[in-house]
């Protein structure tokens, strides 16, 4: 529950505007600086009330963690940080707004990416993910990518309609409460954290979190925009994104699939190997994607990949021989108009 008001006044330098959002560990509003009423920030307060002690303490410990990582990090995918301080039990920071929405609400509301869509989200995300693990000051893991953790700026349209692109180029990565700093040597975590399905399977204490846990994240997230479906809570099984969405690239598919290995070993090496992959990915688009929500027809026909779509598209747990000799059949006939 909200316990800051419209109009209440925050650290004498704050006036709330209202409410941003709620999680489980904090609340976050929007408020101006009394001084200069045009400046907007986010001000992010710890909710602690119904804690044990030893889970408070834990609990404001990564809060600190959270304040002091941002404070002093640069990147235009991060949030910037102004202010941190406390008022009693209560500690609050405060960044900058970010108007838009986040990756998980714009698949809800709009469906799966195309992969034209998505690259240049995720060239911004692993560009992000080098400039963490490369710090002079000691690689920072951060150990929740997932979509509800990525804003994009610019809000989807309003009317219904779909717009004619959901991005305008900016994208940030929020809530740093469990980033750590790398420990070379170490064999495993002190304490497990991350999302069931995004979470790579070293961070249920298995081992250590290292840049590659990372990638592993931003692979989920990725198969998540491309095919608006959550992985399995266990971990370790996502679909073929070709299976799912006919528009991606072979080239993609390859990179996702191993950057969501249970191994880390198996991932890509860096985040910068990532971003050089991407780039490829995006230099040999032959042609413009289709829409969101628009059925690709491939270019080249791959029979399991066209038996999976005839099944998915109409929703039959097996199609018969005949089903699919038929379906082929149309496909064809309508490729020799195009």
């Amino acid at each position: 529950m909200a316990k800051l008001l419209p109009g209440q006044q925050l650290h004498n330098r704050y006036i709330i505007e209202g409410l941003m959002g709620q999680g489980a560990m904090s609340t976050v509003y929007k408020a101006r600086e009394i001084e200069t009423p045009t400046i907007m920030w986010a001000v992010k307060e710890m909710l602690s009330d119904a804690m044990a002690d030893g889970d408070q303490k834990a609990a404001e410990a990564l809060f600190r963690n959270e304040a002091a990582l941002l404070a002093r990090l640069s990147h235009p995918a991060l949030p910037q940080v102004v202010d941190f301080f406390s008022e009693g039990p209560i500690h609050y920071i405060v960044m900058e707004c970010i108007s838009g929405m986040t990756l998980e609400n714009v698949v809800e509301r709009l469906g799966p990416y195309t992969e034209a869509e998505i690259l240049p989200i995720a060239l911004q995300l692993a560009s992000c993910l080098r400039y963490l693990h490369e710090n002079p000051g000691g690689a920072i893991i951060y150990r929740d990518l997932k979509p509800s953790n990525v804003m994009i700026e610019h809000e989807a349209s309003t009317t219904g309609a779909r717009p004619n692109t959901r991005l305008n180029g900016h994208v940030k990565l929020v809530d740093f409460g469990i980033a750590r700093m790398f420990k070379p040597g170490k064999q495993k975590d002190t304490q497990p954290l991350g999302t069931p399905g995004f979470a790579a399977p070293e961070q249920y204490g298995a081992g250590q979190t290292t840049p590659q846990t990372d990638l592993y994240g931003l692979g989920a997230t990725l198969h998540y925009a491309l095919t608006a479906k959550d992985p399995d809570p266990a971990g370790g099984r996502f679909a073929p994104l070709r299976t799912i969405n006919f528009g991606v690239s072979e080239s993609f598919e390859a990179l996702v699939a191993q950057m969501v290995e249970s191994e880390p070993s198996k991932r890509p090496g860096s985040a910068l190997e990532v971003m050089h992959r991407l780039e490829a990915v995006r230099n040999a688009q032959p042609t413009p994607a289709a829409s969101v929500g628009q059925t690709v027809i491939p270019t080249r026909i791959d029979i399991p990949y066209l038996k999976e779509w005839l099944r998915r598209t109409f929703s039959l747990r097996w199609l018969p021989a005949h089903a699919f000799i038929l379906g082929l059949a149309l496909i064809l006939l309508a490729l020799m108009f195009v």
